[in-house]
């Protein structure tokens, strides 16, 4: 096994909605049509395409329950809420979380060669009826070629972080 590196990827959109209307809408996706979902070369690739998504309060924690195409399914442990400009997660994989076949086998979220750390929406307020939204995915990396799994890391969540931003951007601007 290689040697442990720490990367993130960051992506960004500016939205046409107040900060407090897309807040509401990262944390309450419920279900996404598939024409919702742009086209991208991961999905042809094979990645499952999100197919639905909620918060909600569990005792004395926030859980997003997220489900993707191919029975794939996990839950993001919120860590911080500030109402409307920032929410943070980090992951709750297991072993049902990703179906045999649902992924490319050797993917193991948590597992020794990858892993999901945290997750963070920001939000900046440009005007009343504008917000900048960015998101950012921390993940780890233990390869023997972490140059070459951070280039194939970064390419995939920013293309997945593109995909999600765009069905807030799309659903939010229709209003």
């Amino acid at each position: 096994m290689g040697q442990t590196q720490y990367g993130k990827t960051q992506r960004s959109v500016v939205i046409h909605a107040p900060a407090e209307q897309v807040f509401y809408a990262i944390q309450n996706i419920g279900n996404i049509q598939p024409k919702e979902v742009k086209s991208s070369p991961i999905f042809w690739m094979g990645f499952p395409k999100p197919v639905f998504g909620m918060t909600e309060q569990r005792k004395d924690e926030t859980i997003r329950t997220i489900q993707w195409e191919r029975g794939v399914k996990f839950e993001e442990v919120v860590q911080a809420n500030y109402v409307p400009y920032f929410l943070s997660w980090t992951y709750k994989f297991d072993q049902h979380s990703f179906p045999k076949g649902s992924v490319d086998d050797h993917i193991e979220m948590g597992g020794k060669y990858f892993d999901l750390l945290k997750t963070d929406y920001q939000l900046e307020r440009i005007d009343e009826k504008t917000t900048k939204l960015i998101l950012t995915i921390d993940y780890r990396l233990s390869t023997e070629y972490n140059w070459y799994s951070r280039l194939w890391a970064n390419y995939i969540l920013g293309e997945f972080s593109d995909v999600v931003m765009n069905i807030h951007k799309q659903r939010l601007e229709k209003n």
